[in-house]
């Protein structure tokens, strides 16, 4: 009996040490970049459109104030043509660091920093987001984790919207927001570390260029979005039958369907929790990805 007691204490306290586990912010040494994707959507047709996407890298250490930060430098989308991160063409953006388990970010020629992530949070606390467009308090609506790359990581959902990852940064990207202006929006795509992907929650690091030219934005219409109680697909006759899947941001499958050539095809979100859903539709020759957020 005693030996009973003493394992499962062990038991106990091991399960307690994992699951305490933190995953910090990564360091200027472990090369981490970030690929977000920046695009809108279309109202008068329902549909996804892609502008482009911007690449975020760490490039060593800078010491402001006896704080030291890691470089973080950005290129593509408008400002260059690359299709990754390249440091030969990135232009510095701001420094970053963390102290118990606070990101704070600092601009140049900035006299102050930010607190732009802070994982100490719990369920119904108040965040100050210094930001566009969230700029302004939000609550915390919900704590999770998600299986990235082997392990669980710490998540924090602000107005069941908005989620920060652990030692990666936020489902929009690695400082944008999914607090939409307008019709805007941006999303992560990828997060690597000294050049593996760790996390990519749609399977490419780069679609500007090749998904939006795969299918017509005035082909294949979803709408509305953000949505309420009903997402509608529309599918021209001249197309073959598509296949249709949605997940949630915990890359949980939703619903799967198939829509026959000119049928819409209309998915009943009333029971679905507010967040952020990816959306495929996919033939044997064509394929339309999109990101659906729910607000009831």
């Amino acid at each position: 009996m005693r030996l009973l007691s003493t394992s499962l204490i062990f038991t106990l306290l091991f399960i307690r040490g994992f699951s305490q586990t933190y995953f910090p912010f990564p360091a200027s040494a472990t090369h981490a970049t970030w690929s977000v994707e920046y695009g809108y959507y279309d109202m008068t047709w329902g549909n996804q459109v892609i502008n482009g996407t911007m690449f975020y890298g760490l490039l060593g250490d800078t010491t402001i104030d006896s704080n030291v930060y890691a470089k973080v430098y950005r290129c593509g989308f408008t400002m260059t043509s690359d299709t990754a991160f390249n440091p030969a063409t990135a232009i510095y953006c701001f420094g970053i660091r963390e102290s118990n388990k606070q990101i704070f970010i600092r601009y140049a020629n900035d006299t102050i920093e930010q607190l732009h992530y802070d994982f100490n949070l719990a369920m119904g606390d108040s965040f100050y987001f210094y930001y566009a467009p969230m700029m302004g308090w939000h609550y915390v609506t919900s704590v999770d984790s998600l299986f990235i790359n082997g392990s669980y990581r710490h998540t924090i959902t602000f107005d069941q919207v908005d989620t920060w990852i652990e030692g990666i940064g936020s489902d929009a990207g690695l400082f944008e927001s999914n607090m939409l202006i307008g019709n805007l929006y941006t999303s992560l795509l990828c997060y690597s570390e000294n050049g593996n992907v760790i996390y990519s929650p749609l399977g490419d690091c780069n679609r500007s260029g090749t998904w939006i030219n795969e299918v017509s934005n005035s082909l294949i219409k979803v709408y509305p979005n953000p949505a309420n109680n009903v997402i509608e697909f529309n599918v021209p006759s001249s197309f073959a039958s598509f296949k249709i899947t949605v997940t949630d941001f915990l890359g949980q499958l939703i619903y799967t369907g198939e829509t026959s050539p000119g049928q819409k095809s209309i998915l009943n979100t009333s029971t679905w929790s507010d967040g952020v859903y990816f959306i495929v539709a996919h033939s044997s020759t064509s394929i339309f990805t999109g990101k659906a957020i729910i607000r009831h």
